[in-house]
């Protein structure tokens, strides 16, 4: 397949008016099968001819509208949702461009702890075990991230045999002590059914 040498593109076509094989993406006239056109041919192999490189001026300047018009529909969604926003809780930009354009279905509206909490997340493989066991259950895997780790942390415990510390728990998570008491109520309900899960990851104690 032809490329074309100054920016590689694959993007080649031919000018039957100018006789000439030239990239679209940049412009650059590859080849000259024959001359007969009023340019200077010297300009053209340049710069692209005069055709080619008005019909890349205008596909730019479309794309750059394209563009400018979706981010002022990311922009003044982005503002609905920020003024709907309850105390510490922001707006999850990324989880918003994609229900915007009907990609994904990750909450939009999350506490504002949740990055650090993700970092924190990242570098623990057995916390990262742990959430995969509680994803697995419908009900404990609807709960928000910080509901999800405080689960994860209770069912280590439970794993060990031992109580939950919830004032850790709750400071870890930044969630209420009484919060957290709930979700293990939860936990506590569902245990015979994430067992199986248990059983089969691979967790060792």
């Amino acid at each position: 397949m032809m490329k074309c040498p100054i920016c590689s593109s694959d993007t080649i076509v031919w000018d039957y008016y100018h006789g000439q094989v030239v990239c679209t993406n940049c412009g650059t006239v590859i080849d000259v099968m024959y001359i007969e056109y009023q340019y200077s041919v010297a300009d053209n192999i340049g710069r692209g001819l005069p055709t080619v490189r008005e019909g890349i001026a205008r596909k730019k300047q479309r794309e750059h509208s394209s563009r400018l018009r979706s981010q002022s529909r990311e922009v003044k969604l982005y503002e609905v949702y920020a003024r709907r926003a309850r105390k510490d809780v922001i707006v999850n930009f990324e989880a918003l461009k994609k229900r915007l354009y009907g990609e994904g279905k990750e909450r939009i509206y999350i506490h504002k702890f949740e990055p650090k909490l993700r970092e924190q997340i990242n570098q623990d493989k057995e916390l990262q075990q742990l959430l995969a066991i509680i994803d697995r259950d419908p009900l404990l895997a609807s709960r928000t991230l910080r509901g999800k780790v405080a689960i994860a942390l209770m069912l280590k415990y439970v794993l060990n045999n031992m109580e939950p510390d919830f004032d850790a728990i709750s400071k870890f998570t930044s969630l209420s002590r009484t919060h957290v008491r709930r979700l293990y109520k939860q936990l506590h309900d569902r245990l015979h059914r994430i067992a199986m899960y248990i059983r089969s990851s691979c967790i060792r104690h």
